[in-house]
């Protein structure tokens, strides 16, 4: 589980110096770029809800 959570870090990360690479070399389309800013978000958005619900919720997946 603690794996699974580091999970969308590394795919971030990993989007991220893609994204840097190409915007150093001069390839920077507002199409991909608008893209890789949702998936940022989703992955926050998903990391978020498994912080809360590890937190408040975990017993109601074990029962």
């Amino acid at each position: 589980m603690h794996l699974f959570l580091a999970l969308p870090q590394v795919v971030w990360m990993a989007i991220l110096l893609m994204v840097r690479r190409s915007y150093l070399l001069g390839e920077w389309p507002p199409i991909a770029s608008r893209g890789v800013l949702g998936v940022h978000a989703f992955f926050m958005k998903l990391c978020q809800f498994y912080e809360e619900g590890s937190g408040n919720s975990a017993g109601s997946f074990t029962e």
